[in-house]
Formats: structure tokens, sequence, C-alpha cells
């Protein structure tokens, strides 16, 4: 399910008008960064468990 979310919001992103401002694109690239962090543990620990 995180995985689906994730893949939504970089969606979104890539659908923002452009051009966004400096402060604006760090935000997103923050975003992106954190959920696919976020997604990449959550898949660790589900390969752990087995």
């Amino acid at each position: 399910m995180l995985r689906e979310l994730s893949g939504q919001v970089f969606a979104l992103v890539r659908e923002l008008p452009k051009p966004l401002s400096r402060e604006e694109m760090r935000e997103m690239k923050r975003l992106c960064r954190f959920l696919s962090n976020t997604v990449k543990d959550q898949e660790r620990k589900r390969e752990v468990r087995k």
C-alpha cells in the first residue's frame, strides 16, 4: 500500500506547474527521498521477517 501511495505522490509531483522555485524543488526532492527511503525500509523489514 505504501508503494502505491508513494507512486501516486511521485505522479502528482510530476504534474505540478513548472517552473518551481528552488525552495519548492528542494521540498519536493526531500519528500520524494523520504517516501522512497520509507518504502525501501518497509521492504527490508518484510524480507527479514520471512
